[in-house]
């Protein structure tokens, strides 16, 4: 409990006023074999929640969520080898008609040279800038106490970028609001161009109903309205930068 003296603080010398600037909710990220500490003493496919590095699901354990929002942004990365002096997500953006996202979308112009990669390193993959087109969608998830029903980011971009597209259709065909809507999902391997990942599998519940209840619903409806607004207002931004620890795609990897 709060002590009372703390009641007495006028709430604008809370020195909070500018924490609300940007809203950067919990990541749901998938382990790669790729991955480097601290995932990588989990298993492949093992579904965590980061910042707080929490392990939620292992491999192929269903689950279930509710999407509240989504939302598409386009990203430059920098390197990842030059985290120490870098930020990680070098510029961002919503707009789908900016240069960002041209680049994003197009397979052979999603790479330049890193102004500040080292002079020998110019022409080195690992060295260069990489622009990303992700899907976004802020979930809540059915079975997880230690979340409490706390929102969280699920992406997809690159090799996984089918099954963000293959989830946002199933919102679509139930034909009702989406914070209403439950879908089954699951950590999945996946092979393409010689390579094996792990992404988000997401289908229509068999063993759960589909749709909330009323009084559920009302409070999801609540969290859509709050995270549409942030977005409207370029306050909402996804931390991406766990997931550049090995998360095994690239600008390079095909969106099958």
């Amino acid at each position: 409990m709060k002590p009372d003296y703390l009641n007495e603080i006028d709430k604008k010398d809370w020195g909070t006023d500018n924490l609300a600037q940007y809203v950067t909710p919990p990541f749901l990220k998938i382990v790669q074999k790729q991955a480097s500490a601290p995932f990588d003493q989990y298993e492949n496919g093992t579904i965590m929640a980061v910042p707080q590095n929490i392990e939620l699901f292992r491999p192929g354990q269903e689950f279930h969520i509710t999407p509240i929002f989504q939302y598409t942004e386009f990203v430059i990365t920098n390197p990842y080898t030059l985290k120490a002096s870098l930020p990680f997500i070098r510029e961002r953006s919503t707009d789908p008609n900016g240069e960002i996202a041209k680049r994003a979308r197009n397979f052979n112009d999603r790479m330049m040279i890193c102004p500040e990669a080292p002079a020998d390193k110019q022409n080195n993959d690992k060295y260069m800038c990489c622009y990303y087109e992700h899907i976004n969608f802020i979930v809540v998830i059915h079975e997880s106490e230690t979340l409490g029903g706390l929102p969280i980011v699920m992406t997809f971009r690159s090799g996984s970028f089918k099954q963000g597209k293959n989830f946002a259709s199933l919102v679509k065909m139930r034909q009702g609001p989406m914070p209403a809507c439950v879908f089954k999902c699951c950590s999945t391997k996946l092979v393409q161009g010689g390579e094996e990942n792990y992404v988000f599998s997401i289908s229509n519940p068999t063993d759960n109903a589909p749709w909330l209840t009323e009084e559920e619903f009302l409070k999801t409806n609540e969290l859509h309205k709050e995270f549409k607004k942030l977005s409207e207002e370029n306050r909402l931004q996804a931390s991406y930068e766990s997931d550049a620890a090995g998360d095994g795609t690239s600008p390079e990897t095909p969106e099958m």
